[in-house]
C-alpha cells in the first residue's frame, strides 16, 4: 500500500486497511472501495488477449506493486537491512530496510511487509530536524 492510499486519509495504515470512519463520516458507500493487497502480492495473471497486445507471456504473475520510487529502490537490489537507495534530482529521497512496521503520523512513509522499506524525501530544501 502505498503513501498516496494514506495521503487521501481514507486508509488506516496502522490497520492497513481502509478507514471505516473517515468513510462513513464522508458517506461513501465502503463497497465503492477496491481491495487492498500489500505490494508483493499477486493479483492475477496476463490473459492469452492481453498477452498478445503488450507482448508478454500467457500466464506471467502480476503483482500489485507500488509506487515508483520504491519500486525502483527494490529492483535495485535494496532488500536486505541496511539496504539504502538514494535518488538525487528536482527532490532527494532515501530509501532504506526495517525489520518493522514504522508509523508516523508526520512522516510519510511507505511500507512494504518484512523486511519493511521506509523512505522520507525533501523537495527543493531541506529544513535543519526534517530527516527519517
Amino acid at each position: 500500500m502505498s503513501r498516496m492510499l494514506a495521503g487521501t486519509l481514507l486508509l488506516d495504515t496502522a490497520k492497513r486497511s481502509w478507514s471505516r470512519e473517515i468513510i462513513n463520516e464522508l458517506s461513501i458507500p465502503y463497497d465503492f472501495f477496491p481491495l487492498l493487497y500489500e505490494s508483493p502480492q499477486i493479483t492475477g495473471r496476463v490473459t492469452k488477449k492481453i498477452a498478445k497486445e503488450i507482448f508478454l507471456k500467457q500466464g506471467t504473475l502480476i503483482f500489485a506493486g507500488g509506487a515508483d520510487q520504491v519500486m525502483m529502490a527494490i529492483g535495485n537490489g535494496v532488500v536486505e537491512m541496511e539496504g539504502l537507495a538514494s535518488r538525487i534530482g528536482t527532490g532527494g529521497l532515501l530509501i532504506t530496510v526495517t525489520d518493522h512496521l514504522v508509523i508516523k503520523s508526520n512522516k510519510v512513509l511507505y511500507t512494504i511487509p518484512t523486511p519493511f522499506l521506509k523512505n522520507g524525501f525533501l523537495w527543493g530544501r531541506f529544513f535543519p530536524g526534517d530527516h527519517l
